[in-house]
């Protein structure tokens, strides 16, 4: 069975479990009884890795930590999901930690300490890391400056030297803003390293700050008080996607929270480039030249959306790996994320991909998207660009009543 290997950001998440139903406050001199304290592993490794661990993909993990009590914890975590562990452990350097004020009725607020997940480098992947795997994913890359620094050239060598090993690569993002890079050094940076690049699933807000930071400054300040993603057009995202592809990467999806997923793909000389045997012919033919959009899937209890978008990136790679379409791979990615988004569990409430599977053939409801999709085709559960260019047969819409329809 096809390996992956998932490194780059882990971080230990405490998360104060406040009484349900309780008004709470936070004031001077006060004492909040809590009903309990939980510990997650964040970042890419302890959201994508687990998630993808969960659902029966052999993982490799790679970070780093502290020193410290910190990293015995991270490890225990990542450890219970079944996957292989590599921690270099940093002294003088304090694993990643954040600590995850969620209170009722409110907006999560989050107190973060950087660590050593921050002191990332090239050398961190060893040639022995790399043995018999067929995807490497990582995360995170603008938080470690030596990766990101110098027009990102440790992340391109990184890159490049696993590319040249036909290892597929998969690169998820960060926003940048705050980590002292301008937009124009981010954009360097990224357009360096995406022609060794063969996945790239950043959300569209990252995306936008590194690309095109006029329109990301619009639509922060349209947004307000609100969730930017609520005065996105979606008619910006051919257009980011397209640059992205001109810098070299092979398939982008942009994750664009509660309106879903948005796939645009290269061609098929592009497809061909893509290593770990992951795409025969018939699939580089599948893949080509796609432009979909998935709209979410109706969680009736939402949770947490803590870890959604790294859960929702596992799907779609296990879907990858496990040789599904570019359509399937889109609607495992919003079904995983549905049931991390549904548990209390984060990405330890991700089932094997076989449920994931089964949950997609009996069907599922959908979110409506709140966006102008006049010019898109509905095909039952996803919508087809008007440039998608992909060689499918006439779609069958399934008329079950537990789909929603009204998409503005």
């Amino acid at each position: 069975m096809r390996r992956a290997l998932v490194a780059g950001s882990v971080v230990l998440d405490i998360v104060p479990v406040f009484p349900s139903g309780m008004q709470v406050s936070l004031g001077e001199g006060k004492q909040i009884d809590l009903d309990g304290i939980r510990y997650f592993a964040g970042g890419c490794v302890g959201n994508t890795g687990i998630a993808m661990s969960k659902l029966g993909i052999p993982v490799r993990l790679i970070g780093k930590t502290g020193n410290d009590e910190a990293s015995g914890i991270i490890r225990s975590i990542l450890e219970a999901s079944g996957a292989e562990v590599s921690l270099a452990v940093c002294d003088h350097v304090p694993t990643t930690t954040s600590i995850v004020i969620s209170l009722p009725g409110h907006d999560r607020s989050i107190l973060h300490r950087r660590g050593a997940g921050q002191t990332f480098s090239s050398s961190d992947i060893r040639d022995s890391d790399l043995k018999d795997i067929s995807l490497f994913h990582f995360g995170y890359p603008p938080t470690m400056r030596q990766l990101w620094s110098d027009s990102g050239k440790g992340l391109t060598d990184m890159l490049s030297r696993i590319k040249g090993k036909h290892i597929a690569t998969s690169l998820d993002m960060c926003m940048a803003s705050g980590l002292g890079y301008s937009s124009e050094e981010c954009k360097i940076a990224l357009s360096n390293a995406l022609p060794y690049t063969d996945f790239i699933l950043p959300s569209i807000e990252e995306t936008l700050f590194m690309l095109m930071p006029l329109e990301y400054r619009r639509l922060i300040s349209a947004s307000g008080e609100k969730n930017p993603i609520d005065s996105l057009d979606i008619g910006l995202l051919p257009e980011v996607a397209d640059m992205l592809i001109g810098m070299g990467a092979g398939v982008v999806c942009l994750k664009i929270g509660k309106k879903g997923l948005y796939l645009r793909t290269a061609g098929k000389k592009r497809l061909m480039n893509i290593g770990g045997d992951i795409f025969d012919s018939d699939a580089v033919v599948k893949w080509s030249n796609r432009e979909l959009l998935m709209p979410p899937c109706f969680v009736d209890d939402i949770v947490s959306t803590t870890g959604a978008g790294d859960t929702a990136i596992a799907g779609f790679l296990a879907a990858v790996m496990n040789g599904f379409g570019p359509e399937e791979a889109l609607e495992a990615a919003s079904v995983t994320a549905s049931m991390c988004i549904g548990s209390d569990s984060r990405a330890f409430g991700v089932p094997v991909f076989d449920s994931v599977v089964e949950r997609m053939r009996k069907g599922y409801r959908q979110e409506a998207i709140d966006a102008d999709l006049s010019h898109w085709k509905y095909a039952g559960r996803y919508f087809i660009g008007a440039d998608d260019r992909g060689m499918f047969s006439e779609p069958e819409i399934n008329e079950r009543s537990d789909y929603v329809y009204n998409y503005k």
